[in-house]
């Protein structure tokens, strides 16, 4: 699957590159061959000399069947910003396919 990581006024390291591609892997990989690209936005809303919880993640999965899956959020420290968007992709994988199995 197509995992690609894009940054807005955020340093975007090779370092962070992987490890972000790393994370969601994990998360999409029971996605199996349904899921076809992961595209990841990562940006700073109020610019690298401001703090508070400015820096926010949006990550858009693309599946088979024209499906979307769009999760957002924010927090004031990447690490854990995309540790939590991860973990919500997972559940959100999980909850569509429960869905699926019930209208079996």
């Amino acid at each position: 699957m197509a995992i690609s990581v894009h940054a807005r006024g955020i340093r975007l390291t090779e370092s962070l590159k992987g490890w972000v591609e790393s994370r969601l892997e994990n998360a999409v990989s029971r996605l199996g061959h349904r899921g076809q690209s992961v595209r990841v936005l990562l940006f700073d809303e109020n610019g690298p000399n401001r703090g508070g919880e400015d820096k926010a993640c949006r990550v858009v999965v693309r599946m088979a069947r024209n499906e979307t899956l769009v999760v957002e959020d924010k927090d004031a420290h990447i690490h854990a910003l995309v540790d939590r968007i991860c973990d919500r992709i997972s559940l959100a994988i999980d909850r569509r396919a429960e869905r699926r199995r019930a209208h079996r």
